[in-house]
């Protein structure tokens, strides 16, 4: 039976479309009908796909309509390995990408200005350092992090993750010393011409700085609060849903991450749909609980387990069976 219409022959609200895209191309992900037209959506999901006329036909007096002259429409894309939540807090600290920061000179006075904001004591954090783009054959060290906030625990992450550089202070909150062993799983670096702490952190080594997810305990710097990072994480799904990211594996989920995914859910707030890989660290509790794949709802949901069985390809640390190109290591 066909909706009866309004007197202007629009539909009624409770039957039309809340959004409509026409006049361009549609990719539907239909192997019966690929390519449509226009689009009809209400409540969130496709109300039908097809030609100008057949979707315009949906619309009600409050219908939105956006006219794609000509522009394709795609769905949503799925990153398959991403970390929303950490990027989410990587925005609240200092950005030491290449795009910012041209010279260690730049990354020096950014973490010199963030000193400056704080009281003595209170960590200074900095991320997207990268040292293949900012000042290639010069590597960042604890000596020009000392100079920039000598009263300040200083971490600066490489752009992989997998390694970061700390000053004097943030080693000393860390308890390492120049007698201090390699951890497991992690290095750090040493000055080869001195064989000096050079305040660099590979892998577990940084770890245990930042992430509760890999270490099983506390990190040694304390973690955003859940406010800090909810905000966080507003600022990262914009920026994911304007490259047209609408779903990720967040590949390394601890017990603070899901937290706050979970509040972002329960706010309103999660706007990427998420699914959950765990990190193995806690598996045992997962399965204490009967935890398995598949559990919760279509944003946010648990998935497989992180596993770090080696480093990365984008930090150098990962084994590789020739030399890194530029580099003896491998």
């Amino acid at each position: 039976m066909k909706a009866r219409k309004n007197k202007n022959g629009s539909l009624p609200q409770e039957v039309s479309a809340d959004l409509i895209l026409h006049g361009g191309m549609v990719i539907t992900m239909d192997p019966r009908n690929p390519a449509a037209r226009a689009v009809a959506i209400k409540g969130g999901r496709f109300l039908k796909a097809g030609s100008d006329e057949e979707i315009l036909a949906l619309a009600g007096r409050r219908t939105h309509r956006i006219a794609l002259r000509g522009r394709t429409v795609t769905p949503g894309f799925i990153d398959s390995h991403q970390h929303l939540s950490q990027y989410g807090t990587d925005l609240l600290q200092v950005d030491c990408s290449p795009k910012r920061r041209r010279s260690l000179a730049d990354i020096q006075e950014a973490i010199r200005r963030e000193a400056r904001r704080k009281p003595p004591g209170e960590w200074v954090r900095g991320v997207g350092y990268d040292d293949t783009k900012t000042e290639p054959g010069k590597v960042l060290t604890r000596r020009e992090l000392d100079a920039a906030a000598p009263e300040h625990p200083v971490l600066v992450q490489q752009a992989s993750g997998h390694w970061g550089v700390a000053n004097s202070r943030a080693l000393e909150r860390g308890g390492i010393r120049e007698d201090s062993p390699d951890p497991k799983g992690g290095a750090y670096g040493r000055d080869p011409s001195t064989g000096r702490l050079n305040g660099i952190l590979y892998e577990q080594a940084e770890f245990a700085f930042v992430f509760e997810g890999t270490t099983g305990r506390p990190p040694i710097i304390p973690p955003f609060s859940l406010e800090e990072r909810i905000k966080g994480m507003r600022r990262a799904e914009k920026r994911y849903l304007a490259s047209g990211i609408t779903s990720v594996h967040d590949a390394l989920v601890s017990a603070q991450t899901l937290e706050t995914y979970q509040e972002a859910r329960k706010r309103g707030d999660l706007h990427v749909r998420v699914y959950l890989l765990i990190s193995i660290e806690y598996l045992p509790s997962l399965r204490a609980l009967n935890l398995r794949t598949g559990f919760g709802d279509e944003w946010l949901r648990v998935g497989g387990v992180k596993i770090l069985a080696d480093g990365g390809i984008a930090g150098r640390t990962a084994y590789l069976s020739e030399p890194y190109v530029g580099s003896e290591s491998r």
